[in-house]
């Protein structure tokens, strides 16, 4: 008689919330792993370490199921993979497919499709998801790409797979052995964490005067009227998509930017939001907008994880990243040299700030009430920035292949966020991504504002 599939846990009220905007798909997860390897890879081999992934990611082995009156997740019957190799399709297409396709119930909650690229390898250069100096040890280049509802997830969980998936799919191809018992992580509940959450959550929807005092400070600076109307405009028409566009600094830009960073005393996050902010200003002025300041605002994608006690954050899988309270900052017109990193130092100051605040996991609960009370406007905001840091020390160390470059993004042209920035780093460089929603953006707009920040960093390098 076979073993029945094991409970896991109920979904918390963030998975539910995820869950719902998986069957609308909305914000559908997607990571790109790069890599290069010795040898051509077989479509076997890819499909043995996801075999092998599967079995070490409990996220990945979930369902959902209903439990007398409530959502749980449950384990799978069996193992079941969701794999295709995609020869007549590029990187973008497939991209598309895992951003505008949900999950069922049933499971499994993702899926991954490997993309051989064709050669020449190595370019367009301006893509930079391969670097040059690899080609003659590793001359072989692939996609996998991973698609995951935020269910069973956040940046930080999928990460970790992404590495583990690496890591495995180096050892079949080296022919080693695999540990088949060690987990990547664990998708036990943090019931303290959740148990706060709730209780700020609930003292959030009832008292109203908690509630105005946020509302005020997140409202602190807006200017007049707003200004991303001005760089807005239709898209091509059609159904939305949800497009990447994306740059990488080279291994000595992004060495000389992280070392101006350090001597301006800022971090790397501050000074990307800097220049992503300048960029905008650079965008509105040739769009005829005229001002000495500009009050631009910011959310920046928060893992929560960093209220934790130390030692219990980084092997926990699951959903636990929220989005900052809008800050608007007063932003020149030019600020160039020296009045750049003054610039970013005032970036810095707020960001610090906001993240050093008492009241941090408190306040956490107000984009879910805007949401939930359709006072969605004191949540809308000119940029987003989602910083990585470097993943490198994640995904070195291996042996036939060399990872390359791991970038993500989520779908958003159901939504009315009309752009928002990925930064990370791999292997010394420096990738930023811009994803845009082609319903609010079109692709001149998103190419001219991501060469504005990109030509501003190689700038604020040199």
């Amino acid at each position: 008689m076979e073993k029945e599939a094991p409970w896991v846990r109920k979904l918390t009220e963030v998975e539910k919330s995820m869950d719902r905007n998986n069957q609308e798909q909305h914000i559908l997860v997607v990571h790109r792993l790069s890599f290069c390897s010795r040898r051509p890879v077989k479509t076997e081999e890819v499909e043995e370490a996801l075999g092998h992934l599967y079995r070490k990611a409990p996220n990945l082995r979930l369902c959902i199921r209903e439990r007398g009156e409530e959502l749980w997740f449950r384990e799978m019957d069996k193992q079941t993979l969701d794999f295709e190799v995609e020869e007549e399709q590029d990187v973008e297409e497939v991209t598309q497919f895992l951003h505008t396709h949900s999950y069922t119930h049933e499971g499994p909650m993702w899926r991954a499709r490997l993309v051989p690229v064709a050669s020449p390898s190595y370019q367009p250069p301006h893509l930079a998801a391969f670097h040059q100096d690899l080609r003659p040890a590793f001359p072989h280049c692939y996609h996998i790409l991973l698609g995951f509802t935020h269910a069973i997830g956040d940046g930080h969980t999928f990460v970790r797979v992404c590495a583990a998936l690496a890591h495995l799919l180096d050892r079949v191809l080296c022919g080693g052995p695999v540990d088949q018992h060690q987990q990547v992580g664990s998708f036990a509940l943090n019931e303290e964490y959740d148990a706060k959450s709730m209780q700020c959550t609930a003292a959030f929807f009832t008292d109203l005067a908690w509630r105005e005092k946020c509302i005020a400070e997140v409202n602190k600076g807006m200017p007049q009227s707003p200004l991303l109307p001005h760089v807005l405009s239709q898209g091509e028409g059609g159904p939305g998509k949800t497009l990447l566009y994306t740059q990488t600094l080279e291994k000595a830009t992004t060495s000389r930017l992280l070392q101006q960073c350090r001597g301006a005393g800022v971090t790397l996050s501050s000074c990307l939001a800097a220049a992503g902010n300048l960029a905008l200003v650079e965008l509105l002025q040739e769009r005829g907008v005229a001002q000495d300041t500009y009050s631009i605002s910011n959310c920046h994608l928060i893992n929560m994880r960093r209220t934790w006690p130390p030692g219990t954050a980084e092997h926990a899988l699951g959903c636990y990243f929220n989005s900052s309270l809008r800050m608007f900052l007063a932003t020149p017109r030019a600020a160039e040299g020296e009045h750049f990193w003054q610039y970013a130092k005032y970036v810095h100051g707020r960001l610090y700030g906001l993240l050093q605040d008492e009241q941090f996991l408190e306040k956490a609960p107000f984009n879910a009430w805007c949401y939930a009370t359709n006072a969605s406007q004191h949540v809308q905001r000119d940029l987003t920035y989602n910083t990585r840091g470097d993943l490198t020390h994640r995904l070195e160390g291996t042996q036939q292949l060399t990872v390359t470059n791991l970038l993500s993004s989520c779908s958003i042209h159901k939504s009315d966020i009309p752009w928002d920035h990925v930064f990370g780093t791999v292997r010394g460089r420096l990738s930023h991504t811009l994803k845009y929603n082609t319903t609010l953006v079109t692709e001149d707009t998103a190419r001219a504002y991501a060469h504005a920040l990109y030509h501003r960093l190689i700038r604020v390098a040199a």
